[in-house]
């Protein structure tokens, strides 16, 4: 796992060291540190010695420093909670549940049901039909017209509505691959 990056270099009451590479990655400064504080630089490397190991450096205000240091702290956070939340649906189908951990709105984005997932590969082998036999479908199993009432609407026979029907079921079946079972239509 990748080590938390801290916020901050090195940080005191009365100032605070960023690394220019981590908070402005790509860019070149010409100098590689940032220090924030209040006091004027020279009084700050005459008071804290060791800190003279980030010179040349950039001197900004404690205000702006703090407010560089909130951002990256929220950020931080936040890499932390996506990390936590983020999981591989593969991690779970390949190594099972042991592996893998799901949210309750995530599992069920992941587990539709059986029923979702026949309705989803019936409504694309229904687009893939004639737009004839699909209008009939629609009609008889969506809007749930009989095949007499269908028949009046195209000014043909019932006999004639059962024919079509019988093709686009067939058509269907063809497009899915395996015999289906239909629920029961209207006839009158």
């Amino acid at each position: 796992m990748k080590p938390q990056k801290r916020p901050y270099t090195e940080k005191e009451d009365e100032f605070i060291v960023f690394d220019v590479r981590d908070e402005y990655p790509g860019t070149n400064m010409g100098a590689r540190w940032i220090i924030a504080s209040d006091l004027p630089l020279n009084l700050l490397l005459a008071k804290y010695d060791h800190i003279k190991k980030y010179a040349p450096c950039i001197s900004i205000t404690l205000e702006e420093g703090l407010t560089i240091y909130e951002c990256n702290h929220k950020e931080s956070l936040l890499d932390r909670t996506v990390r936590k939340h983020c999981i591989s649906l593969d991690a779970l189908s390949f190594e099972g549940e042991a592996f893998g951990h799901l949210d309750s709105n995530l599992r069920a984005l992941y587990e539709e049901t059986e029923n979702e997932r026949c309705s989803k590969m019936i409504l694309a082998a229904i687009a893939k039909l004639k737009p004839a036999q699909s209008a009939l479908i629609d009609a008889l199993y969506n809007k749930g017209m009989t095949q007499e009432e269908y028949a009046k609407v195209l000014g043909i026979t019932r006999q004639a509505v059962g024919q079509r029907l019988g093709t686009a079921k067939n058509n269907l079946e063809k497009i899915l691959g395996k015999p289906f079972v239909w629920p029961s239509e209207k006839t009158v």
